[in-house]
Parts: C-alpha cells; structure tokens; sequence
C-alpha cells in the first residue's frame, strides 16, 4: 500500500513537472527582458530606470508606477498609484507602431470627492527612433492623450517621444488627464533604423499632477514624475509553496479508500 501511495505522489508530480515545463516552453519561446538600467532624479529624486530589450513584434509587457503616499503632506493622502500594457503592435526595419493602454490605479478617499491625482504625461525613449522624421505622430488618439511630442519629460526622465494632454513633454492639462480609476489607450507610429529582432525601448516617465499639497499652507497644487518598472513578482519561495499545493492537490485527487 505504502509503494502505491508513493508511485502515485510521483506520478502526480511527474505529471505536474511536465505541464509546468509545457507552460514555462510556451512562455520562453521568445524572451525579452525588463531590467534596471540606473538611477533617474525624478520627482522625488532617486527612482530607478528600467529598459524592456529583446522586444519583437506582437510582444507586450506591464509596467508599474507607484509612489508611496505615507510621506506625502502627513501621510493624508493615498498612494498614487498607475499601471500600462505596452504592446508592440508592428516592426519593420524602418517603422514601430505602438499600443499603450495606460491607467491611473490610484485608491480614491472615502468622502474626498475632491481629491484629484491625474496623469498628464507618458514618455519613453525608443532605440532607433528618427526625431526629426515627420512620420512620428500619435496615429490613434485616444480620449485624453491626444497629442504627442519629442524631448525629455520633467523631472531628469532621457525621453525621445511622448503623449500627453496639451503637446508638451513637461506640462500636461490636469483637466483632461487620465484621473483616478481611468484609463485611456493612444497608439504611437515612429519612423527610425529599428533591429526587428532586438528593439529596446527605456526610460519609462509618467508625470502626475494632484491636488495633495493644498492641505500644506503655502504648498498649492503638486507634481511628481515618476519611473515605470515590472510588476512586483512572487518571491520564489511563494513560488514554491504554489508548486507543493498543486502536487498536493493532485495526490489529493488521486487518493483512494484504504
């Protein structure tokens, strides 16, 4: 009985190994990577830089932006809180057309109906990008970002191109932004010299424009630029207790009476 319970613990995790492996094949059969690649000044200061490299056609990632709201003006306020699928929609030698679905994820106040966190602008910096190319245009508008422009973002962000609500890569109009719970989906058509089987785009900024320091005397309206980078992922030892409670489960499933 003792040999049959144990072949088929082993079988079970067998089974699981070979699925895992399938997916993990799926997953990997084209790579690229999102990595840290320095330090940025941004607003505040100090924020780490990430590049996605190894990017090809219909690849798409996810990036974060968070800013920690327990340092803000007495820790009243939320964090902010903004996240982007960026999906890289076609590549030639020659032109890169890109989706970006961005979101502003920040928590509301319960009963602060006038808060306001909005971003305004999107930026990022693109190998191989030809800036004085008049075919870099926002080929599909979306609601709020509707305008594009070529330059740096605020706040020490080395950007090539971005997308924002009044043409400016250092302003943004608060009044038409992506406020908190929306979202909004622009398209970016860049002409340049691309490698189809290795682009690298980098530097992702977002400027956000709240309404945070009006409970600060003297203060006013307030303004952060801050850097995208990947999703927090499961520490690896989460991953492995996942993977011990789906062989359990499946030793589970294939018990029979004594």
């Amino acid at each position: 009985m003792r040999h049959r319970i144990l072949r088929s613990l082993l079988l079970s995790a067998r089974g699981l190994g070979v699925a895992v492996a399938l997916v993990l094949a799926a997953a990997t059969a084209h790579a690229y990577t999102i990595s840290p690649v320095g330090v940025s000044g941004g607003t505040p200061g100090g924020q780490t830089l990430y590049e996605a490299t190894g990017l090809v056609q219909d690849d798409f990632f996810e990036l974060d932006w968070t800013l920690d709201g327990s340092g803000l003006y007495g820790g009243l306020y939320p964090d902010l809180d903004g996240s982007a699928m960026i999906t890289i929609t076609s590549l030639s030698a020659t032109t890169v057309v890109i989706d970006i679905t961005l979101s502003n994820d920040t928590a509301a106040l319960l009963g602060d109906p006038d808060l306001q966190a909005v971003i305004t602008v999107f930026g990022m910096e693109i190998d191989g990008v030809d800036l004085g190319n008049a075919g870099n245009i926002l080929s599909s508008a979306g609601s709020s970002f509707d305008t594009y422009d070529e330059g740096n973002l605020a706040g020490g962000f080395t950007t090539d191109v971005c997308a924002s609500t009044d043409a400016k890569c250092n302003k943004g109009d608060p009044q038409t932004g992506i406020g908190i719970g929306e979202s909004d989906s622009f398209q970016l058509t860049l002409q340049g010299t691309f490698d189809t089987a290795n682009l690298t785009l980098r530097n992702f900024g977002t400027k956000w424009q709240t309404n945070y320091g009006d409970i600060v005397e003297g203060e006013g309206n307030s303004s952060f630029q801050l850097s995208g980078g990947p999703p927090t992922i499961p520490e690896p030892a989460t991953a492995t207790l996942l993977g011990l409670g789906l062989v359990g489960l499946a030793f589970a499933g294939r018990r029979r009476p004594l």
